[in-house]
């Protein structure tokens, strides 16, 4: 904690991520109906396997972001992880995921 605080200047982590909600870049799920996302059921095998790649790809990829030794090693891993994700289909699996989301919730009369 103390070197995370240290390295963004803040007595305490909350405070990055409070500044960040309050700055509209974040949102919290203080306003989330449960029965929207309780109702959404499953994804097609397409997309659960999208979606699973994309899981393992960022599971790997976690250690090499973490133990990176500079900024411009992070970003190539990061760049790297993203165009392995665009490369599975995560695009498709977003724009359903979303779309899925969008029906439930009208369904509540969101």
């Amino acid at each position: 904690d103390k070197n995370f605080s240290g390295h963004y200047g803040v007595k305490f982590p909350m405070q990055v991520f409070s500044k960040l909600i309050d700055e509209g870049k974040v949102g919290t799920h203080s306003k989330l109906d449960l029965r929207v996302t309780s109702s959404m059921g499953s994804a097609s095998d397409e997309i659960a396997l999208i979606d699973t790649t994309c899981l393992n790809l960022a599971i790997k990829a976690i250690p090499a972001l973490v133990m990176a030794k500079s900024d411009k090693e992070f970003e190539t891993v990061q760049n790297k992880l993203i165009a392995d994700m665009e490369a599975t289909g995560v695009a498709k699996s977003i724009k359903w995921w979303n779309e899925r989301y969008d029906t439930v919730r009208k369904s509540f009369g969101y």
